[in-house]
C-alpha cells in the first residue's frame, strides 16, 4: 500500500511540473503573438520578427486631399506577405471627411527567414512629382 502512495505522489509531482511548464510555454507564445504596430517613428530603421509573426504598419494619411500611401517597391513576397491598406478615420466615421486625417494600416506576415525592405510613398497618383513623404522599413525575419 505504501508503494502505491509513493508512486501516486511521484506521478502527481510530475504532472504538476508538466502543467506549470506548459502554462509558461503557452504564456510566452501568447506574449510573443501580441499585436505589434510600427509607424513613422520606425522610418528608415530595421525591424526583426520571427517566422509566422504578424505586425502592422500604421501611417498618418488624409485621402480627402487626394494623397494616399502606396507600396512603391514590393517586399520579397517569399519572406513577407501583406494586406491592402485599410484607412481608418480619426473621427467617429470611417468615411473620409474633407480635411480630416486618419491612418492607413497594412498587416504583414513573416513567411520565411530572410531579409527584405518595405518601401512606401505618400503621393497623389495623378501627379508626376516627387512624393510628399516616403516610408522605408528593413525587415529581418528569423526562425
Amino acid at each position: 500500500m505504501q508503494k502505491k502512495n509513493v508512486m501516486f505522489l511521484i506521478a502527481l509531482i510530475v504532472l504538476t511540473f508538466a502543467a506549470v511548464f506548459s502554462a509558461k510555454l503557452l504564456h510566452d507564445d501568447f506574449v510573443d503573438s501580441e499585436p505589434i504596430t510600427v509607424n513613422e517613428s520606425n522610418n528608415g530603421k530595421e525591424y526583426t520578427v520571427k517566422v509566422g509573426q504578424t505586425f502592422d504598419v500604421s501611417l498618418a494619411s488624409n485621402p480627402s486631399t487626394g494623397y494616399g500611401w502606396t507600396v512603391s517597391e514590393p517586399s520579397d513576397e517569399k519572406v513577407l506577405s501583406h494586406t491592402e491598406g485599410n484607412y481608418r478615420s480619426s473621427g467617429d466615421s470611417n468615411k473620409p471627411i474633407s480635411g480630416q486625417g486618419g491612418r492607413t494600416y497594412w498587416e504583414f506576415t513573416a513567411l520565411k527567414a530572410g531579409k527584405t525592405e518595405i518601401k512606401m510613398i505618400y503621393a497623389r497618383p495623378w501627379e508626376s512629382v516627387q512624393p510628399a513623404q516616403t516610408f522605408t522599413l528593413k525587415v529581418m525575419v528569423n526562425e
